[in-house]
């Protein structure tokens, strides 16, 4: 996930923070060799709220210049349509979440509705009828 919120200003362009994967895609590089780097310290990278490692898009151009050169620009905004893009989906999916809930709760509002009935018509005597000899000598109704 890109973090627009922290952004740094390179060339004109808002450089987002980037997590080490959208990173090693930017740089053409792995992973592993971006968490090398860090762990040597020639890459500065910074804690993303989630508690993962985020690099500075202009720290890793520094680093590895050979991503800036094959067009920083367009990389920059292959990330934020990926991150326009997700976080739409993102609140499709808290949509989705909040719609599921609701019919669990409606759900669980008719299972309970139904107990009640059934509990009621369990606990009603039914009417005795009356036999042969009530109905035609007048007996107890």
């Amino acid at each position: 996930m890109v973090h627009t919120d922290e952004t740094n200003r390179y060339g004109g362009w808002d450089v987002p923070i980037v997590n080490m994967t959208q990173a090693a895609t930017m740089a053409g590089i792995g992973r592993s060799t971006l968490y090398r780097h860090a762990k040597k310290g020639t890459l500065s990278t910074v804690t993303l709220p989630d508690g993962s490692p985020g690099i500075d898009t202009s720290e890793l151009f520094r680093v590895f210049p050979v991503a800036q050169s094959q067009g920083h620009g367009e990389a920059v905004k292959v990330i934020h349509e990926e991150t326009r893009d997700t976080a739409l989906l993102k609140l499709e999916i808290d949509h989705l979440r909040e719609l599921l809930a609701a019919e669990r709760r409606n759900n669980e509002d008719l299972r309970l509705a139904m107990r009640q009935i059934e509990h009621k018509h369990q606990n009603e005597v039914p009417e005795r009828s009356r036999g042969f000899f009530s109905r035609v000598f007048g007996g107890k109704q």
